[in-house]
C-alpha cells in the first residue's frame, strides 16, 4: 500500500537534444542524445520535505547510426521511438545517473 512508501522521486523532462558526434565520408555514424530534466526526491513521512533536487539534471549517451539512415532529418523523439534498444539504454543510464548523483549529494 502507499503507506509503506517513505520517499518518492519525481521528474519532468525539459529537453531532449540530439548532437551528431561522428561523421565518416559525409555520413553521420554516431549521435549523442542528451536528456535534461528537473528531478526531486521527497520524504513522504516528513510533509513531502524535499531531500534532494536538481532543476537541470542532465544525462546522455552515444549511439551508432545505421548506414543509409538520415538522423540529421529525424527529431530525437522519432529516433528513440524507432530504436527501442537506444531508448532502454538511455533510460537505464539516466536512472543510474540520478541515483548516483542523489547518493553523492546526501
Amino acid at each position: 500500500s502507499g503507506s509503506d512508501v517513505d520517499a518518492v522521486v519525481t521528474g519532468t523532462i525539459g529537453a531532449l537534444n540530439k548532437i551528431l558526434k561522428a561523421v565518416n565520408q559525409g555520413q553521420p555514424t554516431r549521435v549523442e542524445i542528451v536528456v535534461t530534466t528537473s528531478v526531486e526526491l521527497k520524504d513522504l513521512r516528513d510533509n513531502n520535505k524535499v531531500l534532494w533536487s536538481n532543476p537541470a539534471f542532465s544525462s546522455s549517451d552515444e549511439f551508432p547510426i545505421a548506414p543509409g539512415s538520415e538522423p540529421q532529418n529525424t527529431d530525437v523523439t522519432a529516433f528513440l521511438r524507432q530504436n527501442g534498444d537506444a531508448r532502454q539504454r538511455l533510460a537505464n543510464k539516466f536512472a543510474r545517473s540520478v541515483v548516483t548523483t542523489m547518493l553523492e549529494g546526501m
